[in-house]
């Protein structure tokens, strides 16, 4: 019996030691620490998710087992793409190229006048679109010169959050965090920015658009939105007649992504450090 209680003792003590050694070496950041922004690598089968409150990004697998992927180098990151195998994310006043093999950052690009970066989206093109919250602006960067191309000012882009990219109309679509909050359109060929569709929500922070292919042309999905005032996740419908709020509270809900492989709808909690999967029939 004494010889049992020893060896139940080594054990809790070897567990004991582990949890101190992994919270030392990796600092807690192999967890969820304010996520704000979740992309699905295909190639990897895993969703990378960025730390708001560590300035980590971690990585969570299929079964929801969650492991570090970025854990030096970053201040604050926030909004994030993939393209080109490399996940591009949002840091502050700069962003970046982070190869997905290596998990290291392979580049990265100051954004002139920026104050504090949110979402980015890219457009067919290769020109990346990113929000600034605080700059109340959207800044247009040519990655091939290295340099902002155009940077967009307009009395509607208050505190600019989420950003997706609707293909069919060759549009910007953005949400902001603001009171009884419009969508709004970034017109990518007039270069005009409008309101898409007015709402009654407040504080929008994520944006996704489902795409569809009919025969031989890509046609509009679902649009699905998140509002922190709300606490809901909104959608609208391809007829684009109406806003329908899903069932259930969602707090704080951040920058959101629709999963076309598990048909899910994947939402960071940020101050719950949840991420959660809602089905979409």
């Amino acid at each position: 019996m004494k010889k049992l209680h020893i060896i139940i003792i080594a054990i809790i003590l070897a567990a004991l030691v582990f949890f101190l050694l992994r919270e030392f070496v990796f600092g807690g950041k192999g967890r969820l620490n304010k996520p704000e922004s979740v992309v699905y690598d295909n190639l990897n089968d895993r969703y990378l998710i960025s730390n708001t409150g560590n300035g980590t990004i971690v990585a969570m697998d299929m079964e929801g087992k969650i492991t570090p992927f970025i854990i030096e180098g970053l201040k604050s990151p926030k909004g994030m793409k993939l393209g080109d195998f490399y996940l591009y994310v949002t840091d502050l006043t700069r962003f970046h190229a982070i190869d997905l093999k290596k998990g290291t950052i392979a580049e990265t690009f100051e954004i002139e006048g920026a104050k504090s970066l949110n979402d980015i989206e890219i457009d067919e093109n290769g020109l990346f679109y990113i929000t600034d919250t605080e700059a109340n602006a959207l800044f247009i960067f040519d990655k091939n010169k290295g340099a902002v191309e155009k940077t967009i000012k307009h009395e509607l882009l208050t505190k600019p959050n989420g950003i997706a990219y609707d293909r069919p109309g060759y549009r910007m679509l953005i949400v902001c965090q603001k009171p009884a909050s419009p969508i709004l359109e970034y017109k990518i060929a007039s270069q005009e920015v409008g309101v898409f569709m007015n709402t009654l929500y407040s504080d929008l922070d994520g944006i996704t658009i489902i795409e569809e292919h009919g025969e031989g042309e890509q046609e509009h999905g679902a649009i699905y939105f998140t509002s922190w005032g709300q606490e809901k996740i909104y959608r609208i419908p391809p007829e684009l007649n109406r806003i329908e709020p899903l069932d259930g509270d969602y707090p704080s809900p951040a920058d959101l992504i629709y999963n076309s492989k598990t048909k899910e709808l994947v939402i960071p909690l940020m101050t719950k450090n949840e991420i959660v999967m809602r089905k979409i029939l």
